[in-house]
């Protein structure tokens, strides 16, 4: 079964939009923290940025194994689809050598059963050749032997 690259791609592409809003939200999520810090102060705030932080960096990660996902799926859709090709193509050459060796076996067995014919042809025209010849001699022999007889 070929691979559908342009499937394949489409799917990845969806990868690198789920990124994206990741990095979305992730913008959004330092738009927040820092209005709130603008407008709260509190000894909790410390733990917030830090809860935030974290959830920066995952969100950064996240969006970045993904976009990097996209590459390897659409480098491994395109080593796979090569690979596909190339099997097809040395297929319908392993294909085109077999119908050229089919080719001349049949044309070796034409040429064999021609060469059979004109054989017996040749032993058939020799034969009859030497019966011509060997009527010709026992008519030579009778006329020879009661030539006087018969006339």
């Amino acid at each position: 079964m070929a691979i559908n690259v342009s499937q394949t791609y489409s799917q990845a592409a969806r990868l690198n939009e789920y990124a994206t809003q990741l990095r979305n939200i992730r913008s959004k999520l330092i738009n927040d923290r820092d209005l709130l810090n603008m407008y709260w102060q509190s000894k909790e705030l410390k733990y917030i940025n830090q809860a935030i932080g974290d959830i920066d960096k995952k969100l950064l990660q996240v969006a970045s194994m993904l976009e990097g996902l996209n590459s390897s799926i659409r480098s491994a859709a395109q080593d796979i689809h090569r690979e596909e090709e190339a099997a097809r193509i040395a297929a319908e050459r392993e294909a085109a050598r077999r119908r050229e060796e089919a080719r001349q076996a049949a044309a070796r067995e034409a040429a064999a059963r021609e060469e059979a014919r004109q054989r017996e042809a040749a032993m058939q025209a020799e034969a009859a050749r030497q019966a011509a010849a060997a009527k010709q001699s026992s008519q030579s022999i009778l006329e020879k032997l009661f030539g006087n007889f018969l006339r």
